[in-house]
């Protein structure tokens, strides 16, 4: 017999169990790991609001799991609450039986319940995923370069170390950001836990008339087993309100260029080798031709399906259509947006693509991937960057 439920904090060792099982590059596999992340995961569940620890038990024996998350996001200068579905793990006897397939189903159905809007998540498998309608986010760039390569050179006068007193300040100041900045995601626990709970928090804080206007937050590791003191910064978080703020961070990265041989840094930002000297991507041998220069390796990020297309479009778009959408299993979705009139037919996991702005509607009719509809589509979206790790 099968069972999908919530589990109780006595099933959490046996859940992180098949964490280690599902995910064996991730973890060692020994008992005593297990026994200090089952304590941890418990601590972090406890303490939680918005994590849910869910389970597929099969004849009462817990067989695979998952968490699901509540997020906040600016989305369209609202408000909203979003579902996040997390940590999909099957014990490796019980694979290829259809229960992450189940998993994600009562996913998308609590999100339901919940009168969520969208349902965001980490694929390990892109097309698995495009088989329950969800689209592509934003992709994401990951930037290898050295410190001095940096071409900006402010004063470090409002720079400040991050001492603890300040952890609870830049979660206030992350919460001000995503008020103020569409399309920003508020942290989850987990995310207030990489601030708070740590011995040691290496970062600055950009701080002007004892105002916080930006942070950054890094982890330092070794480079070469051979050389101790080779070192990277990997940036963890990198958050700024204006171009003052982002040019001291940035200073305050390039000062470091006697500590550090290499930066590994992820952002949204496409464009961010316009603050490098030299654009050669650094990470490891160079296997490119000197002529053909490498800025940044490329992920694609976030899946997004949308859960409730009539309200968000009504919320972003003032034309009025009738929308038809077609998903993987040729099943279809009919909407009236804004009263109706001409139809508009398109592939779900697109429209959930769109509606978090990275793709245009224009950019789809142009690739031939939808018919252009006889009446003009205009969609008022914010791109929604989310960097949460969940």
């Amino acid at each position: 017999m099968d069972e999908i439920r919530v589990l109780t904090m006595n099933e959490i060792y046996q859940y992180t169990r098949n964490n280690q099982l599902a995910y064996p590059t991730f973890y060692k596999g020994s008992k005593d790991e297990l026994e200090r992340m089952s304590q941890r995961q418990k601590e972090v569940f406890e303490s939680s609001e918005d994590l849910t620890p869910i389970g597929f038990f099969r004849d009462g024996y817990l067989v695979g799991n998952m968490m699901l998350i509540e997020f906040k996001m600016n989305y369209s200068s609202e408000i909203l609450t979003i579902g996040g579905i997390s940590a999909i793990a099957v014990h490796p006897t019980y694979k290829k039986q259809g229960i992450a397939r189940s998993l994600i189903q009562y996913g998308l159905k609590w999100s339901r319940d919940k009168n969520h809007l969208f349902s965001i998540l980490y694929p390990f498998n892109h097309k698995f995923y495009n088989n329950f309608n969800y689209g592509f986010t934003l992709p994401q760039y990951h930037y290898s370069f050295h410190p001095k390569e940096i071409i900006i050179n402010s004063t470090l006068t409002n720079i400040k170390w991050i001492e603890d007193e300040d952890r609870e300040k830049l979660l206030k100041f992350h919460n001000d950001y995503c008020i103020e900045k569409a399309g920003s995601v508020f942290k989850s626990t987990m995310d207030k836990r990489r601030i708070l709970t740590p011995e040691v928090l290496n970062g600055v804080v950009y701080q002007k008339d004892d105002v916080i206007k930006g942070y950054l937050i890094y982890e330092a590791s070794n480079i070469d087993k051979d050389r101790l003191l080779s070192q990277k910064m990997k940036i963890n978080e990198f958050v700024y309100k204006d171009s003052e703020a982002l040019h001291g961070l940035l200073s305050f990265i390039r000062s470091q260029s006697d500590q550090f041989e290499r930066v590994d840094m992820y952002s949204f930002d496409s464009k961010f080798n316009i603050f490098l000297d030299d654009i050669s991507y650094g990470k490891g041998a160079k296997l490119l031709l000197p002529i053909s220069h490498k800025v940044a390796e490329v992920g694609l990020g976030l899946m997004v399906q949308v859960l409730d297309p009539k309200k968000v479009l009504e919320m972003v778009c003032v034309d009025a259509f009738d929308l038809e959408l077609r998903s993987h299993k040729q099943q279809t979705e009919v909407y009236q947006i804004n009263g109706g009139g001409e139809k508009v037919v398109i592939d779900k996991s697109l429209l959930s693509s769109v509606l978090f702005g990275s793709i245009e509607i224009d950019e789809i009719i142009e690739k031939g991937l939808i018919e252009k509809p006889n009446v003009r589509i205009d969609l008022f979206v914010d791109k929604v960057m989310c960097n949460s790790i969940f």
